[in-house]
């Protein structure tokens, strides 16, 4: 693994509920890639997600809470889960809350109780991609956003990054192609694609989600948010 390219992890049992360091993660993002990284990919959320003043908003697998955060800033209220109890020590520890421990494939809400459900940079570590993704349709109202982030394994950077990756847990992740999770959320709703280059500057959006229209947005764009709304 390339230094610094991810934040590090410390596995310390086979179940992978509690495989990260909370503490040496979120401290990764206070170093000079980690927050250039964490501006771009949730600017590109955020854009997508437009949190407001009135809403309520889950976060799957919110982590130590850094997006958390970011979502209360402009207004709305959120809650977090996330299978980790150590990076949920350290989200509760920096005023992120609500937080429940639990797993995006089974979530312990009603139906369509948040205005919107957004996940960043999770499904590559979830076991089930489509029960997480219709958990997550199905908690969200009609007229909701459901927004997911993940970097494209496509891009140079991807391809670069997923060649030097050799730590757990990153060395099994399954970083989801753009078609792969367009096909996941279009039968819930309109679905449109956002590719972020390195720069943080939003160079393309692929309309209802159309495979092909824009084959250079999968090999430039090294990180990739899908938007639905609900129907």
């Amino acid at each position: 693994m390339a230094p610094n390219e991810y934040p590090p992890n410390t596995p310390r049992e086979p179940a992978h509920d509690d495989i990260w360091d909370g503490q040496a993660y979120d401290a990764w993002f206070d170093s000079t890639r980690g927050a250039v990284l964490f501006r771009i990919e949730s600017s590109a959320i955020l854009r997508e997600l437009s949190p407001a003043r009135g809403q309520t908003i889950l976060e799957v697998g919110c982590g130590t809470g850094r997006l958390l955060r970011a979502i209360t800033a402009a207004g709305a209220a959120v809650i977090g889960i996330d299978p980790g109890p150590g990076m949920l020590k350290v989200a509760a520890h920096s005023g992120s809350g609500p937080l429940i421990r639990s797993r995006g494939e089974m979530l312990p809400f009603p139906d369509g109780c948040f205005d919107a459900t957004v996940a960043m940079t999770v499904l590559e570590f979830v076991d089930d991609v489509p029960a997480t993704v219709s958990e997550m349709a199905r908690v969200t109202r009609a007229g909701g956003r459901i927004v997911i982030g993940s970097l494209n394994p496509v891009s140079p950077w991807g391809v670069r990054l997923l060649r030097q990756i050799h730590q757990a847990p990153w060395n099994e992740a399954r970083f989801p192609a753009r078609h792969a999770l367009v096909s996941e959320l279009t039968p819930f709703g309109r679905t449109r694609v956002t590719g972020v280059a390195l720069g943080g500057h939003v160079i393309s959006t692929l309309a209802g989600g159309q495979r092909g229209r824009r084959p250079w947005l999968e090999q430039f764009c090294g990180f990739q948010v899908v938007a639905c709304t609900k129907g």
